[in-house]
This record gives C-alpha cells, sequence and structure tokens, in this order.
C-alpha cells in the first residue's frame, strides 16, 4: 500500500506541474491499423488527442455496415526542457460486416468547451478470391503449415489486426471421394486477451462431406515479433462430385477482455488505473465475431483406365497385414481370418477385400471394426475378420486381393495378401458301429461208453476217476457253474436297472433344457433367437437317437427327428440362419411369422 501511495503521490505532483493547454497548444486526429481488410477482419481506430488529458470523444461511431466497439484509451507523457507534454489515444475495434467501400465520418472530440473534428478517413472491404490489386498489401489466404516461431507469416499490415482467421488446406488439386484434412486457424494479438469461445467453425456444404474434432487446440506462433494465441480446429472434408468447390468462410464467437471508457470529464485515466487497478468497471467481457476467407480447390473425377475389379472405392495411401486364428483348430471348427487395413485415406467409404483361392471353404460376410488415430479421421487402421470352415482338409487360407487409388502416385495400386498355413480338417460324421454277433456255442456231444466193453476197461476207468480232485468233478462243476451264472444274471440285471435309471435322468435333463430352450425361443432376439432354436432341435434329437448330437447339422436333425415338408425346410432354414449370424458380420431379425411356425414345431416335439 505505502508504494501505491507513493506513486499516486508522485503521479499529482507531475500533473500539477503540467500547463494548462489552450486550444492552440491541443492537436486531434484520428487513424486507422490497416484501410484494407475483408469481411470480419477487425481493424483499430485511434483517436488521438495531444496537449490534453482529458477529452469527450464519441461513444457510437455510426456506419451502415460496419461494427464499432470502444475498447480502452491509453495516455503518453514527454519532458523536455523540463517541459511536459501529455498525448492521450482512444482506441475502437472496427469490424466490417460486408465488402464495399467504407468512409469514417469526422468525428468531434470535446476539450474542456472546445469541440475539435478529426478528418474522414476511408476502409476498403474485399473478397479476396475477386482482389485485383496486387499492389496492395495482400490478405492473408491460406498458408502451408507453418512451424511455431516462423516470422513470414503475415505482412506488415497484417500483423497490426488484433485477430484474424485463415483455412488452411494442404493442397488445391484433389478427387471425388478424397479424404483431405483441413485446419481452421484463428490468430489474436496479445492485446486482445481472449476469455472463452461461444461458438466453433463449421464448413457447411452441398458438395463435400466434412467430418473432424470440435476440440480447438491452443498454441503461439511468432509473427514479425508479435506473439500471438493460435487457436486450431482439425476437420477433413470429402467431396462429392467433380468442379470447383469453394469452402466457404468460416467464423468463431468468442468473449474477449476489454477496457472500459472512463467517464468524460473526470481525472480517472489510464495513468491512475496503472496504479489502482483492479477497479470494478475498468474491464468488461465483449462478445465478438472472427472470420477466414473462402479457399477454392478443384476436384477431379477418377480415372477409369486400370481401374482393378477389386477397387472397391478406397482412395489414399493403405498397407494390408492378415493374421489368422487359431491355426491347428479341432476338426470342423471354424477360423478367423483377418485383414488389417492401415494408412490415410476414405476409411469409411472403403469396400471389403477380396478372398481369392476361396475354393473348400465355406465362409460368411465379414465384420469390419475401425480405430482412429488422428484427430481429423483420415488415418487409422481398418479390420475385416472372415470366419472360415473347411469343407475338406485345407493347409492354407484363402488369399486377399485389396485395391485403392493413390492419391500421391496418382495412379491405382494392389495389394496382395499371401495364403497363411493353417491344418484345418472338416467335421466327419461318426457312422453307427456295428453290433458284433455272438459267434455259435459248438456243442459238444459227449461220447458215450459203448454197451459190451470189457470189464477190464471199465475198471480201469473207475480207478482213474477216484483219483481225481473234487474241483474236477462234473456235479462239483455244474453246481458251482449254476450258482455263479445265477449271481452273473443277478448282477447283469442290476446293471440294466442302473443303466435304465441313468437314461431316464438324463432324458429328464434333457426334457428340462428342451424346456428353458423353448421359454428363451419365446423371447430371444437376432442371434440369441436362432442358437436356442437350434439348441433345442438338437437336444431333441439326442433324447430320440441316444447320442451326442451338439455338433449335428441341419439335414442330420432332420433325419434323427424324422421331419418332412415345411418342417424340415423351416429347420434348414433355421440352421442357415443360426451360421449366418454365428459367423458372419450381420445380425438376422426375426419376424413374427418365423418365432410362431417355429414355436408351433417346437411344441409338436415335447
Amino acid at each position: 500500500m505505502i508504494k501505491e501511495y507513493i506513486l499516486a503521490f508522485l503521479a499529482c505532483i507531475i500533473l500539477s506541474s503540467i500547463p494548462i493547454a489552450t486550444a492552440a497548444d491541443v492537436e486531434v486526429r484520428a487513424k486507422l491499423s490497416d484501410t484494407r481488410t475483408i469481411v470480419r477482419t477487425p481493424v483499430r481506430l485511434e483517436i488521438v488527442v495531444e496537449g490534453a488529458r482529458n477529452a469527450e470523444v464519441p461513444r457510437d461511431i455510426g456506419v451502415e455496415g460496419l461494427q464499432a466497439r470502444y475498447i480502452g484509451q491509453s495516455m503518453e507523457f514527454q519532458m523536455v526542457n523540463f517541459r511536459v507534454s501529455t498525448s492521450s489515444s482512444y482506441t475502437y475495434m472496427i469490424v466490417p460486416l460486408r465488402t464495399g467501400n467504407f468512409t469514417i465520418p469526422p468525428l468531434d472530440v470535446k476539450v474542456d468547451d472546445q469541440t475539435f473534428r478529426t478528418q474522414p478517413i476511408s476502409l476498403t472491404v474485399y473478397d479476396p478470391g475477386n482482389d485485383q490489386q496486387s499492389s496492395s498489401p495482400a490478405p492473408l489466404s491460406t498458408p502451408t503449415p507453418t512451424a511455431p516461431g516462423d516470422t513470414h507469416l503475415a505482412t506488415d499490415a497484417q500483423t497490426r489486426r488484433l485477430a484474424f482467421g485463415v483455412l488452411v488446406v494442404p493442397k488445391t488439386q484433389i478427387y471425388v471421394g478424397e479424404v483431405v484434412p483441413v485446419e481452421i486457424r484463428y490468430y489474436f494479438h496479445p492485446d486482445l486477451p481472449v476469455q472463452s469461445f461461444d461458438s466453433v467453425p463449421s464448413l457447411i456444404g452441398d458438395d463435400f462431406v466434412v467430418k473432424g474434432d470440435t476440440k480447438p487446440r491452443q498454441g503461439s506462433q511468432i509473427i514479425h515479433g508479435v506473439r500471438y494465441l493460435v487457436v486450431t480446429f482439425r476437420n477433413s472434408i470429402r467431396p462429392l462430385k467433380a468442379g470447383e468447390l469453394k469452402l466457404p468462410a468460416t467464423s468463431i464467437s468468442c468473449r474477449v477482455l476489454v477496457q472500459a471508457r472512463p467517464p468524460s470529464g473526470t481525472m480517472m485515466d489510464t495513468f491512475f488505473q496503472r496504479f489502482l487497478d483492479p477497479i470494478p468497471g475498468v474491464a468488461q467481457i465483449q462478445q465478438m465475431e472472427f472470420g477466414s476467407e473462402p479457399v477454392v480447390v478443384h476436384v477431379k473425377p477418377l480415372p477409369e483406365e486400370n481401374k482393378p475389379d477389386s477397387f472397391h472405392g478406397a482412395i489414399g495411401q493403405f498397407s494390408l497385414n492378415m493374421d489368422v486364428s487359431p491355426r491347428d483348430p479341432s476338426p470342423g471348427d471354424p477360423i478367423t481370418l483377418r485383414g488389417v487395413i492401415s494408412g490415410e485415406g476414405n476409411f469409411d467409404e472403403m469396400g471389403t477385400p477380396d478372398l481369392v483361392s476361396k475354393e473348400g471353404w465355406q465362409f460368411y460376410p465379414p465384420s469390419s471394426k475401425f480405430a482412429i488415430s488422428d484427430d481429423n479421421g483420415c488415418a487409422g487402421k481398418k479390420t475385416f475378420e472372415w470366419m472360415l470352415i473347411p469343407k475338406e482338409k485345407k493347409s492354407h487360407t484363402p488369399a486377399l486381393e485389396f485395391s485403392y487409388f493413390d492419391t500421391a502416385q496418382n495412379k491405382y495400386v494392389t495389394l496382395h495378401g499371401r495364403p497363411l498355413s493353417v491344418n484345418a480338417l472338416p467335421l466327419v460324421s461318426a457312422a453307427p458301429s456295428a453290433t458284433p454277433e455272438p459267434s455259435p456255442v459248438s456243442s459238444v456231444n459227449p461220447s458215450i461208453p459203448s454197451g459190451g466193453r470189457d470189464k477190464f476197461r471199465i475198471a480201469r476207468k473207475l480207478r482213474a476217476e477216484s483219483f481225481q480232485p473234487v474241483t474236477a468233478c462234473h456235479p462239483f462243476v455244474v453246481a458251482n457253474g449254476g450258482a455263479l451264472l445265477a449271481l452273473l444274471m443277478f448282477l447283469g440285471y442290476q446293471l440294466i436297472r442302473y443303466h435304465a435309471a441313468s437314461d431316464r435322468g438324463k432324458k429328464a435333463a434333457l426334457r428340462r433344457s428342451v424346456g428353458a430352450c423353448r421359454a428363451r425361443v419365446s423371447t430371444a432376439q437376432g442371434k440369441d433367437f436362432y442358437s436356442s432354436v437350434v439348441e433345442c432341435l438338437r437336444l431333441q434329437s439326442q433324447i430320440i437317437s441316444g447320442k451326442d448330437t451338439s455338433g449335428y447339422s441341419g439335414d442330420e436333425v432332420v433325419a434323427t427327428l424324422g421331419l418332412k415338408g415345411e418342417e424340415a425346410a423351416l429347420v434348414l432354414k433355421v440352421f442357415a440362419r443360426y451360421e449366418e449370424s454365428a459367423y458372419g458380420g450381420a445380425q438376422s431379425a426375426v419376424s413374427a411369422e418365423t418365432r410362431g411356425a417355429v414355436c408351433m414345431l417346437l411344441n409338436r416335439r415335447k
């Protein structure tokens, strides 16, 4: 506080030593920072009053087609031979609203009781596309992108501007469908502090499509010794037809901090504000709008000569990579073939690469996803995925072929993706094993000793049998064999009962699973609907056949269930839709008619 009081005291001493100016000592004049500009590009108007500290200047400058806003007042002091002179400057911002030649009329400035009048000033507002006067400073058109610190961006006249916009296009010769990055840059002088942005610029036209990020990037750039604030919006355009394309002028609305004009006839000038800030009402927020000039580019059609059959609209610079997984699947399992397109270009409009050497494979339309890698949507990578099912033993995947128009070389380029090695086998249905027939048991007819044999042989036989162990005796063998046979029969009976009970339990579990699938079918949509129907039909086939039918095809299910006519055609249609939704990129919708027919079929198979 002490420092501020001392400075204020010194200021009062200096001001008191200044002699009172007479009318002959006062001089008033007006000047513009630039006498030529374009629409929405502001210039500064200054009213300079020499020899007086306070003056009353007009609050409004009424010129049709021009918008004037008061910015603030500044004061300068000079001391020569102990004589102090003062000079006050009152600054306005002049924003042209249309093209034409304008005259700022003489302005009345009141100093004490005297009235002074400024000289009239001419201002030319022109369209840069139609300007033919090369002797005057050219406006800032579409320069090539410059690095920070570049001091050759604008002329001396342009560096005096408080704010201006530039539409940056890397080239003016482009092709139909080509994606071209563009930047909209706005430069703000340090004397014009920007507080916030109320709107973002937009490129609107019928002959091109715009895409990009609305989030601005802020930086700075030195132009002829002045560090400008640079606000950049990144977009991309894609022309829709050949001919001359005019990118329109863009504008941005922002809030800036400007100095309020002090009340006339008071001692509150800028000199005191330097010591007494902040003071309520000294500065205020005002809304302003700045624009850039339009740019014209020439759009050429794509050449028809040497256009390959595999060209499907891709324009730019790209590379192709392939991948497959798994490489050694189980028999009948699908594999996923991926084709990755990377680079810069019109990813949204490019078609699908072509499959080459696809014999022996069953495939479906691919799915795709795009990952962006820049702000304006020109660079990234797009991944295509095919689900391939082998119909026969295959050792390599199909090849890929992708063609695009290279805008750097002005010609068509074809990329070839070579086949990848795999070990893929088709699904082979197991044939029912034949039940082996029991081999006939040969009957053995024991020989009965014929009657009339001599007594010696009978006695010898009796002596031989009397020395045999009891386990070798025929009655023992018969008795124990019968008991063992009865035991085996009992065990077999129990085993049959166990298996019968197990089969009943399995069938009951299968019927419960069928009921759950049938309930899902009544409410499921899309892919879930067809997968639930297929699961229900396979479970019903397993109940009938007693075999594992989880891998059954539509024909095998129809044969197992004994379906014919419309029911067989409905089942085959459901399996085809299921495979499309499971392995293809597209999702099939379910009509009410199809749902009703499927529910009736499943209810009849309870």
